[in-house]
């Protein structure tokens, strides 16, 4: 069963919609609220090699958010398995980081043959919730264990490399670049 492009799209805009657009930023210590500078690199081990010759691309992204009112997503990247991002990003936390104190990161494939049954198209194949950095401009860095629920049970696939670290940053303007 294919998917319906038509569905797909919607359901991608409606997902695009949630995404808040990045805020220009600047890095000053005279600062007025933190920010997360974060660096997402790879994902590794989160999907099983498909030995259908039809299979030779899948799409991942990266959704991840501190505040579950923000959510935030890298591109998406065409491999077929360990895909890699290398972006960075600096979020506005604000009251966030205390009142949360955790970066939520989700890995998405999409465009899949293999995820007929999804109703969006996009399939979860990972998940890790890591503490945030206790101390400003101290980089946290790492592969982190993501994990998902399969057939009712919580399983752990693969890891996601990211380095991130708390900075004192003041808005310049709400201009999106």
């Amino acid at each position: 069963m294919e998917a319906n492009p038509v569905n797909l799209v919607n359901d991608t805009q409606a997902i695009e919609s949630r995404i808040r657009k990045k805020k220009r930023i600047r890095i000053d210590d005279e600062s007025l609220t933190t920010g997360l500078s974060l660096n997402i690199r790879c994902a590794q081990g989160i999907d099983k090699p498909n030995p259908d010759p039809w299979v030779f691309k899948r799409q991942y992204c990266v959704v991840y958010w501190v505040n579950p009112n923000e959510l935030f997503r890298t591109e998406f990247v065409d491999c077929i398995l360990n895909p890699h991002w290398d972006e960075r990003d600096l979020m506005m936390l604000g009251n966030s980081c205390d009142n949360y104190g955790f970066l939520n990161v989700e890995v998405l494939r999409t465009g899949s043959l293999e995820d007929p049954g999804t109703s969006n198209g996009f399939r979860v194949v990972g998940r890790a919730r890591i503490s945030l950095p206790k101390e400003f401009h101290r980089e946290s860095k790492g592969c982190f264990g993501l994990v998902r629920m399969e057939d009712g049970e919580l399983n752990c696939d693969g890891f996601i490399v990211l380095s991130m670290e708390l900075q004192r940053v003041r808005m310049i303007s709400d201009a999106c670049f």
